[in-house]
C-alpha cells in the first residue's frame, strides 16, 4: 500500500509539474490591423504586442516588449509572400516551458488564404532578446 501511495504522489507530481500557466490578455488578439496592440501579463509582469507598417508599400511587423527589452518577432521580409490582408492572431500566451516567462503560440499569415503558426519560447531566445523560435508550421495556401 505504501508503494502504491508512493507511486500515486510522484505521477500526480508529474502531472502539476506540467501544467502550463495562462497569461491575462487584454486587448484584440487579432493584430493584422496595422497599429494593433495586445497587453499581456504572466506573473506581474507587464508586456505588449503590437503590429506596425505601411499598406502601400507592403511593410508590415509584429513586435513584442516586455519592460526595457523589445523584439521584432515577425516582418515582411520573413516570407516570400507579398502582405495581402494578414493574418496575424495571437493564438496562447503564457508560460508553456516552465521559465516562468511569456511564451507565444501565433498564427503569422501574412496572406489572407494561407495559414502559419508559430511557436516562440522565451527558453530559446538568444541573448538580450526575448523570444526564439520552437517551431513553425509550413505556410499553406488554399
Amino acid at each position: 500500500m505504501r508503494q502504491f501511495m508512493m507511486l500515486l504522489l510522484l505521477f500526480s507530481g508529474c502531472i502539476i509539474a506540467n501544467v502550463r500557466s495562462e497569461a491575462h490578455i487584454t486587448g484584440d488578439t487579432y493584430l493584422g490591423i496595422i497599429g494593433s496592440s495586445i497587453s499581456l501579463e504572466l506573473e506581474q509582469v507587464i508586456c505588449t504586442l503590437s503590429s506596425s507598417g505601411n499598406e502601400s508599400t507592403q511593410e508590415f511587423s509584429i513586435h513584442f516588449s516586455c519592460g526595457d527589452l523589445a523584439q521584432l518577432i515577425w516582418y515582411e521580409g520573413l516570407s516570400n509572400f507579398g502582405i495581402d490582408e494578414p493574418r496575424f492572431e495571437l493564438l496562447w500566451a503564457g508560460d508553456m516551458d516552465g521559465d516562468g516567462k511569456l511564451d507565444l503560440k501565433m498564427e503569422t499569415s501574412p496572406k489572407y488564404s494561407c495559414m502559419q503558426q508559430t511557436l516562440y519560447l522565451s527558453s530559446l531566445a538568444p541573448d538580450g532578446l526575448l523570444l526564439g523560435i520552437d517551431e513553425q508550421s509550413e505556410l499553406k495556401c488554399h
